[in-house]
């Protein structure tokens, strides 16, 4: 998978105001991703926009275990194709939209940065 790479230092969501939070831009050909970085240098989020949905074994790095055991044990809760919110002991990943307009994010709580706003994500 090839990713072209931005870095964006300058263009920190109005609710960051107070933490320090880099931003990485990945592009690749079906979508951008966005991680979120807190001032120690761990990935606190991620948010993607696409024609499909990353693969998220590579984006969730060492929680992706976790998450794809939480989610086949409630996938048969879930009713129809609608929005998918999978929370693990250690993050919660929501991932909805329909045909070539997808969407989703992963946030680990425990390393969102202090009064960081979660809405201010892009």
């Amino acid at each position: 998978m090839s990713y072209e790479s931005l870095e964006e230092d300058a263009s920190v969501p109005a609710g960051a105001r107070e933490s320090t939070v880099r931003v990485h831009i990945l592009k690749k050909k079906h979508g951008v991703i966005r991680e979120y970085l807190n001032q120690d240098g761990f990935i606190f989020a991620v948010v993607w926009k696409g024609n499909t949905h990353p693969d998220l074994s590579k984006l969730l790095g060492s929680y992706y275990e976790e998450y794809k055991t939480t989610e086949k044990k409630h996938r048969h809760h879930r009713r129809g194709q609608g929005p998918q919110n999978t929370r693990t002991t250690k993050m919660l990943v929501h991932r909805s939209g329909h045909m070539r307009s997808l969407n989703g994010r992963a946030i680990c709580p425990s390393l969102v940065p202090k009064n960081f706003d979660l809405g201010s994500l892009k």
